[in-house]
């Protein structure tokens, strides 16, 4: 076997393709999760995945380190090899700069979210000072964009590698020596991410303004929200229970007949701090 078909090991091969089918699905979550109550339970999974992505790149820096000189050597030189070697280098930045700016996010929010990492592990909030949320905001939102640039060009990469130089470096990471499996791989990751994006993009998971909406326009009551949405969620995520009072407000307002000068004043809600909320376990 050549020095191009010089391939990775077994646990690099599995680090690499389950970090990127991984971080397709979070980036096309991130920017499709609807932004009401009914995006509750999708937020806590979009921070659970970005929780998971950290520690499995941290794995793979300290297997990256462990392998030393076992490692294949550069494809390329030159300014090629400068841009692939860029690439890497920006993918393990935002694998872990992304999942971070996402925990300290949360932990700066105005309003105290708990975290429970797929309903079962608590995540504790990052000591930070709130005033730094809305640049940690702009961050990730930054870096999210730039794993969407570096995906695209490392995707490039590989089919110009593949197709026109076919110096067969796909090999390099797929078992048993062969391209093809990479490239299964990497059409399953780039099929996961679009997926991900249609699928809830076009709300598979109905909001809650539209359920509630539907109910009053038929005459019935309004359905009930899940006790594991209450909880009020941080600036950018959407807000059960409260947050779902308002919803339900403008959209009986919307659908309900105007109200006569005969109807019953409404309520109004009483002024001060929002409430803290908690999640029970396996809520």
């Amino acid at each position: 076997m050549n020095e191009v078909q010089k391939r990775y090991s077994g646990g690099a091969m599995l680090l690499h393709w389950v970090i990127a089918l991984a971080l397709a699905g979070q980036l096309a979550l991130g920017f499709a999760m609807p932004k009401d109550a009914s995006g509750f339970q999708l937020y806590q999974l979009h921070k659970s995945i970005g929780i998971t992505i950290l520690v499995l790149s941290l794995a793979r820096l300290v297997w990256r380190w462990r392998m030393g000189d076992n490692r294949p050597p550069p494809a390329e030189a030159g300014i090629t090899g400068w841009l692939a070697k860029a690439v890497h280098v920006g993918f393990y930045v935002v694998m872990i700069a992304l999942p971070l700016t996402g925990w300290a996010l949360v932990s700066t929010a105005p309003i105290s979210v708990p975290t429970l990492l797929f309903g079962t592990i608590p995540l504790p909030h990052l000591p930070l000072p709130a005033g730094l949320n809305e640049a940690i905001e702009e961050s990730h939102e930054l870096l999210a964009w730039g794993g969407i640039a570096l995906f695209a060009l490392h995707v490039a990469g590989a089919l110009r590698h593949q197709f026109l130089i076919r110096d067969q470096l796909l090999a390099r990471m797929s078992p048993g020596g062969s391209g093809v499996f990479a490239m299964i791989m990497g059409a399953a990751v780039v099929a996961l991410g679009l997926l991900v994006l249609v699928r809830v993009g076009n709300g598979v998971d109905e909001s809650a303004a539209a359920q509630i909406a539907s109910a009053a326009a038929e005459g019935g009551t309004a359905p009930a929200v899940d006790e594991s949405n209450d909880a009020a969620l941080p600036e950018g995520e959407p807000t059960p229970d409260a947050g779902s009072d308002e919803v339900a407000n403008e959209a009986v307002e919307t659908a309900a007949p105007t109200p006569t000068a005969s109807a019953a004043p409404t309520a109004t809600p009483s002024s001060g701090p929002p409430p803290q909320w908690t999640i029970q376990p396996g809520g």
